[in-house]
């Protein structure tokens, strides 16, 4: 019994052993300065020992010390009591944050935003540089105006404390506001057009179009030319900048085509025709025509000209560019069939007869001696005695007028023998014309079968032309001096 009750006072006397040295190693500690004051239980063999870089223990072995070079934020410091344990303290140093710059419209700001000052501690707002009114300069939260437009305005945040300070300065750029007018709305039909919006009294402007397909030949001057922008409304955006300022207007551009010229005139015309053509009226309008396929001159008036058709081309053209008063311009294209000249050509039918080698026409007129021959409009003319200078006029469906080339019938001008011939025929010639004498030997469907060609120098030819190489047959043989065509009637080759 004795000895269970020297053990129960053996562990009351440790037990208060322990409790004479209790760790204490003092308040944590908010503090503006970058030194503070350490004090723990006093303990014979304790020390301080920390893991906050750079932080310096003045002297570690004692209870109360100084540390100095304390970092922003918590710093951790240890009292340790060989035996007994450890005890913590955190000593955390206030950094003052003013907020981050700023770049703003106007010259108030709301949301100044620094961190708050801990109880106990004093925090001030103050001007630097450029200038504003602070509201509330002792709140780490105010609303500052009037600040210098277009420059930096500086403002220092001070948190004090214990004869220590510490500040942070944040810089407020205040841009200037402004304004875009890109000029009033218009309608017009050029393909080009000269936008005119204010130039920026601050920042800098640009256009851009909701059309990417348009040209904007410089986007960054306020006066430049658009090109490319189709009919209807396109709109040009003049936007200007400066810094977080922006501002945009836009001019709404609508084009509209101007009316296409009329041309009036026959569409279908036969060659060598002189015809007019014109295009309606209308005054301090300009009309610049252009002829395709044929000449003209002008007619009385600006809107009229005269065209004579030529026989180069079946496909013409009338082209006319107008210009009206308002400056405005447009252009037509006007298609001209023509119908070439269609020569008719004249081959005797044995001694009586004379065929138009040209079929449906519309209708055929048969002159003898520039004399029309009543009721003479067919194909073919027939006559008992075919003498004389004849030629066919025929019309087309065209209502195209086609004179044939004379062809004269004098059995007494030429004399061909032997007829029939098979080697040579001789040829006598009596005309008083001179000059080149082309022969034409031709078959019954009028198809030249050979030429010939020799020089008459006086009013009598005699020649002779070869013809064992054409095969037996019925022939016409035409004789074309200086544009009279003769024909020799019918030789008989065999």
């Amino acid at each position: 019994m004795r000895k269970i009750y020297t053990a129960f006072i053996i562990l009351i006397l440790v037990f208060n052993t322990n409790n004479t040295y209790a760790q204490d190693a003092g308040p944590n500690q908010t503090v503006v300065c970058d030194y503070a004051y350490l004090s723990a239980t006093p303990y014979e063999d304790g020390y301080w020992t920390t893991i906050a870089p750079g932080v310096l223990l003045v002297n570690s072995n004692y209870e109360n010390t100084v540390v100095q070079n304390l970092n922003y934020g918590g710093n951790e410091f240890t009292w340790n009591m060989p035996d007994y344990g450890e005890s913590y303290v955190t000593i955390t140093r206030i950094k003052a944050d003013a907020g981050v710059d700023q770049a703003i419209c106007g010259n108030s700001v709301n949301g100044m935003n620094a961190n708050t000052a801990p109880t106990g501690m004093i925090g001030l707002w103050a001007i630097i540089s450029g200038g504003g009114i602070i509201q509330m300069p002792s709140n780490n939260v105010t609303a500052i105006s009037n600040l210098y437009f277009e420059q930096n305005n500086t403002f220092r945040w001070t948190v004090s404390f214990g004869g220590c300070t510490d500040f942070d300065d944040i810089d407020i750029y205040a841009y200037q506001p402004v304004s875009a007018n890109a000029g009033a709305d218009i309608e017009i039909c050029y393909n080009y057009y000269s936008l005119y919006a204010d130039f920026p009294e601050y920042g800098t402007g640009v256009w851009s179009s909701s059309n990417n397909a348009v040209v904007i030949q410089d986007a960054s001057n306020n006066m430049t030319q658009v090109y490319n922008y189709p009919v209807g409304s396109t709109t040009f955006f003049w936007t200007v900048s400066n810094g977080p300022c922006v501002a945009s207007d836009d001019v709404i551009i609508t084009k509209y085509e101007a009316p296409a010229p009329t041309i009036n005139g026959p569409a279908s015309v036969c060659a060598y025709q002189s015809l007019l053509y014109y295009s309606d009226y209308e005054e301090e309008t300009n009309y610049d025509w252009n002829v395709y396929g044929g000449s003209f001159y002008p007619g009385q008036n600006p809107n009229e000209i005269n065209v004579n058709w030529d026989n180069s081309n079946s496909i013409a053209s009338i082209e006319l560019f107008v210009t009206y008063p308002d400056g405005c311009s447009a252009s037509r294209n006007y298609p001209v069939t023509v119908e070439l000249e269609n020569k008719p050509i004249i081959i005797p039918k044995g001694e009586n007869l004379l065929i138009c080698l040209d079929s449906g026409m519309v209708n055929y007129q048969w002159f003898v001696n520039e004399t029309p021959l009543n009721g003479e409009n067919r194909q073919f003319y027939y006559s008992e005695n075919l003498t004389g200078n004849y030629f066919v006029e025929t019309t087309s469906t065209n209502n195209c007028i086609w004179k044939s080339d004379m062809f004269y019938i004098n059995p007494n001008n030429i004399k061909l023998f032997p007829n029939p011939v098979s080697d040579v025929i001789n040829i006598e010639i009596k005309d008083t014309s001179i000059g080149i004498v082309i022969f034409s030997l031709k078959d019954l469907t009028g198809k030249t079968i050979k030429n010939f060609e020799t020089n008459k120098t006086s009013d009598i030819l005699k020649t002779q032309i070869p013809i064992n190489e054409i095969k037996t047959g019925v022939y016409t043989l035409n004789v074309l001096i200086n544009n009279k065509l003769y024909s020799s009637g019918r030789l008989v080759v065999q």
